[in-house]
């Protein structure tokens, strides 16, 4: 709740009521009323309260990720051990470095490029999609090492040879 910017004066009547397990949101909202004698006050103390009671609950549950994908917005830090950006929000931080040697420079630009991965899963894409291939199960696919579907090469090899020997 620190990090949430909780006023200190809210952080400790929290302390000072040794509470200790797990709530349920009505439980909460009774915890609230009693802080909190007026309702039409103190709403940003509230929101934090419940947003950090909702994380809270969310981490000690057995569906808890530990590393979340999101688009760096700032309601997400705080919900998982570890953040994860995708490339595009990624490259955002890179545009800020100065690099001085040559060779970080080259790297700062080929990654803001996004020629590699960009163009590679572009590639994946446009095969998929010409060969009647679900992209996302496709990739689910290779990802968990499942290898249940044809690859997209062999895919490709089986109609190279159709057209071979059908074509005159």
């Amino acid at each position: 709740m620190e990090q949430m910017k909780l006023p200190d004066k809210a952080i400790q009547i929290l302390r000072d009521q040794k509470l200790e397990g797990s709530f349920t949101r009505q439980e909460v909202y009774d915890i609230l009323k009693q802080m909190y004698l007026n309702p039409h006050k103190h709403d940003t103390n509230r929101k934090i309260i419940l947003e950090a009671s909702g994380i809270a609950a969310y981490q000690e549950s057995s569906g808890a990720v530990k590393i979340l994908l999101t688009d760096d917005a700032p309601q997400f830090k705080g919900v998982t051990e570890r953040l994860a950006l995708c490339w595009i929000h990624e490259g955002r931080h890179y545009k800020k470095l100065t690099p001085y040697l040559y060779l970080h420079q080259e790297a700062v630009d080929n990654f803001l490029k996004g020629t590699e991965a960009k163009d590679t899963f572009m590639t994946i894409v446009e095969t998929a999609k010409k060969h009647s291939v679900n992209v996302y199960t496709y990739l689910h696919d290779r990802i968990t090492k499942k290898y249940e579907m044809p690859s997209l090469a062999s895919l490709i090899r089986v109609q190279n040879q159709t057209l071979a020997t059908t074509s005159p």
